[in-house]
């Protein structure tokens, strides 16, 4: 069954939204956020008095959702947003499991759209037979 482009391109531009809205929060904290229990509060403290981490997901969930929403470079935005939409996951089921609902929807929509998309990966996922300085003899 082949998906709707459609349905995709909303799938797509709700998680580029998403993405891009609390990436921002990371920099400005403008979203009221209810409080979460205490080892998820310990763990984003912690990722805060590191000075970068905080700010280093922040702008890769920027870059992300600017890139999704454009719809351009799709494999880089669902790339570079992988790895910490397993983390946003991981955090919720073992730190917050009742205020993950959000973080759930942004892990399953990163599945759907790199599944999707997947042909863009295939390239990353060969072998290659030649090492790069071999092919320009």
């Amino acid at each position: 069954m082949k998906p709707n482009p459609l349905v995709i391109t909303i799938m797509r531009i709700i998680l580029g939204i998403i993405l891009f809205v609390f990436g921002l929060h990371h920099f400005f904290g403008f979203l009221p956020l209810p409080t979460p229990p205490e080892a998820a509060l310990e763990f984003m403290k912690t990722l805060k008095e590191t000075g970068f981490m905080w700010y280093l997901i922040g702008a890769v969930e920027v870059l992300a959702g600017i890139l999704l929403i454009i719809g351009r470079f799709l494999g880089l935005g669902l790339a570079i947003f992988a790895p910490v939409a397993v983390g946003i996951l991981l955090h919720h089921l073992i730190l917050d499991p009742a205020g993950g609902i959000a973080g759930y929807i942004v892990f399953i929509l990163e599945v759907i759209l790199v599944y999707v998309y997947f042909d863009i990966f295939k390239p990353l996922l060969q072998s290659l037979d030649k090492q790069p300085e071999e092919e320009n003899q």
